[in-house]
């Protein structure tokens, strides 16, 4: 992969990473009482599940089938 290639998809990553860590956290925030950092380890460990969760299904829907 060219360099050019791998800088563009990394920085898409990089937003896409972004808004989503950003999403997670305003929401908690909405919901959890106790001040942003609160808010802030809760959306970590909440983001953290997510990404496991979504994981775990692309690896069943996704892998061969035999």
């Amino acid at each position: 992969m060219s360099a050019p290639r791998h800088l563009g998809i990394a920085a898409l990553a990089a937003i896409v990473w972004a808004l989503y860590q950003g999403l997670v956290g305003a929401a908690v925030a909405r919901f959890v009482p106790g001040g942003p950092l609160v808010a802030v380890a809760v959306s970590i460990v909440a983001a953290i599940g997510l990404g496991i969760v979504l994981d775990l299904v692309l690896a069943r829907v996704t892998r061969p089938r035999t």
